[in-house]
């Protein structure tokens, strides 16, 4: 007698442990707030682990840089110094690896009566585990982006500085390209660290080789670009694919995988796929936020509530927050995010 298989009736079980999954998904898209922190000064840059969801911020009037893990807990410290100053900062996907630039201060040169017109001001880069043990530091001007995977750092000149070229180094600190530049405007690397956007009046990309794939001298800056810099959209409403062409125009953001894009209007909100560019979902209001794979959209109501949005289910929540705001990071799976008030508090959410 021949058995009788169970195959369907497995299959339809995963089925519907599958659709389970997802709605109590949906049903926990609840944000929360984990830690809050008020500073004593005036932040001046945050940065997110895209992984890991560590926070470092720094202030250059106050002097120090402070990282902190999910939970709120401070991993590491540094400053108040009156030596030196913090310029840029940058962290890993995963947490674990810190860049940062420092420069003498004001004070300490005219302490010290250094001569900057003879010596400039002594910047240098720093390359720093998360709990601030120091790995290496190089005296290099310009202020320092560190790559999603922690691998390479890119060292350009400070927003307006002129004749400094665009620097990167491995991990190690060995200088691997450079490039000369005009003045540097922006710099971004692609979510998998494999290509650097470069903005100094023209718009480059290179791959992390230094190869200059292409660079357009009708182009502002980038304002986000997916893995492998498959799509690139700028800041006068272009959107770029890799060889360079531009295959849509308007206010737009790409998700980090490059599956889907997001389209802003005056009073509504598209989300297209791609490669087709199909409109998947309208929404009336506007956005500027998609996680890593497009499952999550951060956009703000008219009455000023942060709304998150999963649009795989399309169920959202709003969060009221007091007092002027900025989204300032989330983490590539969209579960949590951290928002500045006021450039004063640290809000950090979790979202489901």
């Amino acid at each position: 007698m021949k058995k009788r298989s169970n195959k369907p009736m497995a299959i339809i079980l995963a089925l519907i442990i599958s659709i389970i999954g997802w709605a109590v998904k949906a049903e926990a898209l609840e944000p929360r707030l984990l830690w809050e922190k008020t500073m004593p000064f005036e932040i001046g840059s945050i940065e997110m682990a895209a992984q890991s969801g560590n926070v470092i911020i720094s202030s250059r009037k106050a002097r120090q840089i402070i990282l902190y893990d999910r939970n709120g807990n401070k991993r590491f410290h540094l400053g108040p110094r009156i030596d030196r100053q913090p310029m840029g900062i940058g962290i890993s996907d995963d947490g674990n690896t810190i860049v940062y630039t420092t420069s003498w201060t004001e004070e300490y040169t005219e302490k010290k009566k250094i001569d900057i017109d003879k010596l400039g001001w002594d910047t240098r880069v720093h390359y720093s585990t998360r709990r601030g043990k120091e790995l290496w530091n190089k005296k290099i001007e310009g202020s320092a982006s560190l790559s999603p995977v922690g691998s390479l750092v890119a060292v350009v000149g400070e927003h307006g500085m002129g004749g400094v070229p665009l620097t990167v180094l491995d991990s190690k600190g060995n200088v691997l390209w450079k490039y000369p530049s005009r003045f540097r405007l922006g710099l971004r690397f692609s979510p998998d660290g494999s290509h650097i956007l470069f903005y100094d009046g023209d718009l480059h990309l290179f791959d992390k080789s230094g190869n200059l794939l292409w660079k357009k001298t009708d182009a502002l800056e980038a304002d986000s670009v997916s893995e492998g810099a498959t799509y690139i959209t700028t800041r006068d409403k272009k959107v770029y694919d890799k060889q360079g062409n531009v295959i849509l125009e308007g206010d737009a953001r790409v998700s980090g995988n490059g599956k889907k894009l997001i389209v802003l209007y005056a009073n509504k909100m598209n989300v297209l796929s791609l490669p087709d560019k199909n409109v998947m979902k309208e929404y009336p209001f506007r956005g500027g936020f998609l996680s890593y794979d497009g499952n999550f959209l951060v956009a703000r109501t008219v009455s000023g509530n942060l709304l998150i949005i999963d649009t795989l289910n399309q169920v959202s929540s709003e969060i009221y927050i007091e007092g002027k705001y900025r989204l300032r990071g989330s983490t590539n799976d969209g579960k949590y995010l951290v928002v500045a008030i006021e450039d004063k508090k640290l809000l950090f959410y979790q979202v489901y």
